[in-house]
């Protein structure tokens, strides 16, 4: 047994001292080393001081240089092309406006290798998020980091005592707002109505009634590109939220999210319209509210409960072929979930390097993984992936219970799981016609102008939108690519 580990000494001395005639060898090149990367950020949330760290690391370990670029978030919602500069290579971008990034071939296909579980983990993202916003057709591009949806909050406890269940659709939805004096006497019912997210408080409440379920047509005629914004589906859309609008406090038309769930929280409430926007609760980036203002902390009524469901659908749709209103086949409810009307994407520029774009995907895998909750500032991220779902903390007010938590994620899962999900107006232009369906809005919640009216005048304004764009056959491509359409010979 000695001989042996003698032998087997001696023959390790040549291993640890080396060969003398044979040169040392040198370490292996990292991939990315001397490759220097431009990180593009939105100006204002905090990226500055909470990715310094992660960007040395990562730098470290790659032997790759890492710039930080800043742009203004005000000018990205109005001018997109000022958020991507020639020498960037990894670009966060608002969400909402991803439809003029797209057109203008300025992303990078998500390479295959890096859709494993072990880089990107793109199947962990939720399907409807990940098929319907985060590519085009069977092209992934962009990994979604914050994708807001709404869902409805109600107090649980008044339901049950009151023998009554969540609403599943938006007559059920009316007709616990119509009866509230009876099993919530004394509260309200609140949404977000203010100017700013008027639109897509609408068109949350709309989709359900005019994404029929064997139609892709929606804003726009996909063969024609002739605005579908004044047709009877709309049109009824709005008319069922006046009806409920009337029965809610004036002050509903100044609300935003935050403010519908402070009044739920504070007991003033029993049904209400919002969404979490993480524990310390400021904006989310880039959502049509006040910005970065930070929403006003919540004080929390003692024994109340709070459920959450996604927000309701219908059970008939109209069919803009036939013009008619058609029930859901087997009695189910046709649900269809709204986002991508404020948050944030990541995106690599098809402008840099093949070799560039490899170590930016390589970086996103490092600051986006299971980290994210640490990595990203708050109001810059929010639920997007399966794996979520096990850390409530990190996505909603201190204010929840932790059984609340996982209700309200719930609900987010089930909305962004939905494939029949939509983008709000994924298309370039998408402020002018944001702001024309706003105009149409206030006159009809104001009483200046009929439904029907209005949305006809909505549907003019887009036309002259996109005349000034390039014609309804441009929009009608551009709709026809978000839609993971090819473009109409």
């Amino acid at each position: 047994m000695r001989l042996f580990c003698g032998l087997v000494a001696c023959l390790s001395i040549p291993l640890l001292v080396g060969c003398p005639n044979k040169p040392p060898v040198a370490p292996a090149k990292l991939p990315f080393a001397g490759q220097d990367i431009t990180v593009s950020v939105p100006k204002g949330w905090g990226f500055w001081t909470v990715w310094e760290l992660p960007l040395q690391e990562w730098s470290a370990q790659t032997e790759a240089r890492c710039t930080l670029r800043e742009y203004d978030s005000a000018a990205a919602l109005s001018s997109p092309q000022t958020v991507i500069d020639d020498g960037d290579d990894l670009i966060l971008l608002p969400l909402n406006r991803l439809g003029d990034f797209v057109a203008a071939g300025a992303l990078a296909e998500v390479p295959e290798a890096q859709r494993s579980e072990a880089n990107l983990n793109w199947i962990d993202l939720y399907q409807g998020l990940r098929e319907q916003v985060a590519s085009r057709g069977k092209r992934p591009l962009v990994m979604p980091i914050a994708a807001p949806v709404l869902v409805c909050y109600f107090r649980e406890d008044l339901l049950k005592q009151a023998n009554l269940s969540p609403p599943r659709t938006w007559l059920e939805y009316q007709q616990l707002v119509n009866t509230l004096d009876r099993w919530a006497p004394g509260l309200t019912v609140v949404e977000p109505w203010s100017e700013p997210f008027r639109t897509t408080m609408f068109l949350a409440r709309a989709v359900p009634f005019v994404r029929h379920p064997s139609q892709y047509s929606l804003y726009w005629n996909i063969d024609t590109g002739e605005p579908l914004i004044d047709n009877a589906g709309f049109v009824r859309a709005l008319e069922v939220a006046q009806q409920a609008v009337a029965k809610m406090p004036t002050d509903v038309t100044k609300f935003s999210p935050a403010d519908c769930r402070r009044e739920i929280l504070s007991g003033r409430a029993a049904l209400a319209i919002g969404y979490e926007s993480g524990p310390k609760g400021t904006a989310i980036a880039f959502c049509p509210t006040d910005g970065l203002a930070a929403a006003e902390k919540s004080d929390r009524t003692a024994n109340v409960q709070i459920g959450f469901c996604r927000l309701p659908g219908v059970d008939e749709a109209y069919n803009q072929s036939n013009q008619r209103w058609e029930a859901i086949p087997g009695g189910d409810v046709n649900h269809v979930t709204l986002t991508a009307f404020g948050g944030l994407c990541a995106a690599v520029s098809s402008r840099s390097s093949k070799l560039k774009q490899e170590a930016a995907w390589h970086l996103l895998r490092t600051l986006a993984g299971e980290n994210v909750t640490s990595v990203f500032p708050p109001g810059t991220r929010t639920p997007c992936r399966e794996s979520h779902t096990s850390q409530p903390g990190g996505w909603t007010g201190d204010e929840l219970q932790d059984a609340e938590r996982y209700k309200y994620l719930n609900a987010v899962s089930l909305s962004l799981r939905d494939t029949r999900l939509v983008a709000e107006l994924p298309v370039p232009g998408h402020a002018e016609f944001r702001q024309a369906l706003t105009d149409g809005l206030t006159a009809a919640l104001s009483g200046q102008a009929e439904s029907q009216a209005a949305l006809s005048d909505v549907a003019a304004k887009w036309r002259e939108i996109a005349e000034r764009l390039g014609g309804a056959k441009k929009v009608r491509d551009e709709y026809r690519r978000s839609l993971g359409l090819s473009a109409k010979e």
